[in-house]
């Protein structure tokens, strides 16, 4: 296990990298997330009470805290998101 972790996982492997510090991400959506919290885009919205959060994650816990797990008021903003500004590494 440890030698599979150590092969499949290292970081020549990961090809995605941050435009804002030297962090580099296996998957685009990981690295979205990770840009996030350099820019402070919260593209998920609760529509119950306007509350902004980073990501799905954290919007379904808030959901269900707080508004009785009502999923509808779940809501993604696009154009709150970060843009496609991260770097493929050949």
């Amino acid at each position: 296990m440890r030698f599979h972790i150590a092969q499949a996982h290292k970081s020549e492997n990961w090809k995605y990298k941050c435009p804002y510090c030297p962090r580099k991400m296996e998957k685009a959506a990981y690295i979205r997330i990770h840009i996030r919290s350099h820019t402070g885009a919260k593209p998920y919205i609760c529509q119950g009470c306007n509350k902004g959060f980073t990501t799905r994650e954290s919007i379904k816990k808030h959901i269900k805290d707080f508004h009785n797990d009502d999923k509808s008021l779940m809501f993604f903003d696009r154009s709150l998101d970060v843009d496609e500004n991260f770097k493929i590494i050949k």
